[in-house]
């Protein structure tokens, strides 16, 4: 598509049903660089009408649901859910050079994702809330579509316009603006840098998913990250970043203008990030319907820019082979599911006891060292790790 003035919906639809890619060239952009790089492509083509089939397995919700034509220099990925186990079989099909050809590979199965394969999952996720938000653009919201995104969002804590991943209390929104005064008479803070999603999300309308809130204005759900409220006197940057450091959204030790600038971001993005999705699907032509149609191509791939995953980043963190997302100020361990178990061994950290479980389990180590506000699913047994009790002695060197 050239420009901003042409059916984003026509252009996607006909892209998807013809096994092909999308682009825009933008008005600020240069034609014959992209038309060149276009020709350059189809100049060479490797692979077309490729069929991918698994002996003895029936791959589901498959990324991307169809496999597109493979040019030189291209790479494919393909990222399904199986049930099963075993060596099957994999055989990918397609025309080269005018013949039909059949390339055979073996592959082992696992029943259940081992900590090598844990790293997929998410990925998979990500790349399946981008193919049913793009289903929704082009072709309207259904109950079925609505319903899976909401479960892979918070299942794998992704940004959707359906589920209420963030809780923001008005204390946190007065920093959003871009104008903080730093904490013993500092400078103020210069602009705020925008979301990472499609630009010009609007302020909402009617079009716009819902969420609860409180009379005060707060988003009130168990699936969002919270980072308690900011009130009284706290109504700087700096009381922002002194806080998110405090509960490990941000990293302790840094320099205090770092800290100030991550709290920037953050704030815009608590702002702005419920908004981003408002209007998808509203606008078929202009500048912000070539926005959602390359964000989402984006995401759909996997390829990321450089502002992207900021949010998600900062509320979540991986050990080893664990996830762990912050909720209310303490990281949980994601296999622990939505809620923590009311039977549950609490330990508070640095005590005689916490040592004790360290030396006995050391393969809670890597886990502990990354909080001491923290639950962890070990094998059956789910442990809580509390903040020390005030006047509580710390051994030397704790």
């Amino acid at each position: 598509g050239v420009g901003a003035k042409l059916d984003t919906h026509l252009l996607d639809t006909l892209a998807a049903e013809n096994g092909g890619a999308r682009d825009y060239v933008r008005e600020e952009e240069r034609i014959d660089e992209k038309t060149r790089a276009l020709f350059a492509k189809l100049s060479h083509p490797v692979m077309t009408d490729l069929v991918l089939t698994i002996d003895g397995l029936s791959p589901t919700k498959l990324v991307p649901a169809r496999l597109p034509d493979l040019f030189a220099g291209d790479r494919l990925e393909l990222f399904g859910r199986y049930a099963g186990e075993g060596a099957h079989a994999i055989r990918l099909s397609g025309v080269v050079g005018g013949v039909r050809r059949e390339f055979v590979y073996e592959g082992t199965f696992a029943r259940e994702t081992s900590p090598d394969t844990a790293f997929l999952a998410p990925l998979w996720a990500e790349r399946r809330v981008g193919v049913l938000l793009d289903s929704i653009r082009l072709n309207g919201a259904n109950p079925e579509l609505v319903g899976e995104i909401e479960r892979l969002g918070r299942e794998y804590r992704i940004v959707t316009p359906y589920t209420s991943h963030l809780i923001v209390e008005p204390g946190l929104q007065r920093f959003a603006g871009g104008t903080g005064t730093g904490a013993g008479g500092g400078g103020g803070a210069g602009p705020a840098s925008g979301p990472a999603g499609p630009s010009s999300p609007g302020s909402g309308g009617s079009g716009a998913p819902g969420h609860p809130a409180t009379s005060s204005g707060a988003e009130t759900s168990a699936d969002g990250f919270f980072l308690g409220p900011v009130t009284g006197s706290r109504a700087t940057l700096d009381d922002l970043a002194e806080q998110l450091s405090a509960e490990g959204v941000l990293p302790s030790g840094a320099p205090r203008e770092e800290l100030v600038a991550l709290a920037r971001v953050v704030a815009q993005e608590l702002k702005d990030s419920e908004q981003r999705w408002s209007e998808l699907g509203r606008t078929v032509t202009g500048a912000k319907a070539v926005d959602d149609s390359q964000y989402l191509a984006r995401l759909m791939s996997g390829r990321r820019d450089g502002s992207g995953g900021t949010l998600f980043e900062l509320f979540t963190r991986r050990v080893k082979d664990k996830t762990f997302v912050l909720r209310r100020g303490i990281w949980v361990d994601r296999t622990c599911g939505e809620s923590v178990p009311a039977e549950h061994k609490v330990v508070e950290a640095f005590s005689g006891e916490y040592f004790a479980l360290l030396a006995a389990r050391p393969a809670l180590a890597p886990y502990l060292a990354l909080s001491s506000r923290l639950v962890v699913k070990l094998g059956d047994e789910v442990i809580e790790i509390v903040e020390p009790r005030p006047g509580a002695s710390t051994p030397a060197g704790g």
